[in-house]
């Protein structure tokens, strides 16, 4: 099986998102349930002007376009608004051939806006932000609506992540708590970078 996860937060900037995806990507590689391994790419854009933190790319990371830093809210992220987003995710999906998409964040607008125009196969979408009510998501509740039709399955990382966006679209939701790494929490590592896996990845 081959899953693609799609972000517009991963490294080399750093946040929980970025924690949370790395994670995952190895988990899915290198179960330790028994489970059999899964193929991952990893599917996010090039960062403008960032210092690089975290592990360096490796041939199943993919960045089909550039995104810009947008911040609000004493927060920052990420928005791949560039129309050449919309072919390189083509022709990734194309090559890739995934069975799967994994959608982080998929009510932002940019990089996952795209994806949902050029995944034709079943999308996992999970839920990673919470945002007070104000009129601009108001305005923005016709699109949530049709982000979540468009989710197979919905994940969200805590409850308050799930209500932020059932304000705005019905849908059925599963949480699912951000894990925490212990193996570097049990070795009373502190992290150069700010990143909690980093004493723990020999790359770094």
């Amino acid at each position: 099986m081959r899953i693609g996860i799609l972000c517009e937060n991963y490294f080399p900037t750093l946040g929980g998102e970025q924690e949370h995806i790395l994670h995952l990507r190895r988990h899915l590689e290198t179960p330790g349930d028994g489970a059999p391994p899964v193929e991952v790419r990893i599917i996010t854009p090039h960062v403008a002007h960032s210092p690089w933190h975290g592990p360096r790319d490796d041939a199943s990371v993919l960045r089909p376009a550039r995104s810009w830093k947008i911040r609000g809210r004493g927060s920052a992220s990420q928005m791949t608004l560039s129309p050449a987003a919309l072919p390189g995710l083509k022709r990734i999906f194309a090559r890739e051939r995934l069975d799967l998409l994994h959608v982080h964040a998929p009510c932002d607008v940019g990089l996952p806006t795209w994806a949902l125009m050029a995944f034709k196969g079943p999308i996992v979408g999970t839920l990673h932000s919470y945002w007070p009510v104000d009129d601009p998501r108001r305005i923005l509740a016709p699109y949530y609506r049709r982000v979540m039709k468009r989710m197979t399955r919905v994940i969200a990382v805590s409850a308050a992540a799930r209500d932020t966006v059932a304000r705005y679209a019905q849908f059925d939701c599963a949480i699912i708590p951000n894990g925490v790494d212990c193996g570097v929490f049990a070795c009373g590592t502190c992290s150069r970078s700010g990143a909690s896996n980093t004493a723990t990845d020999p790359t770094w």
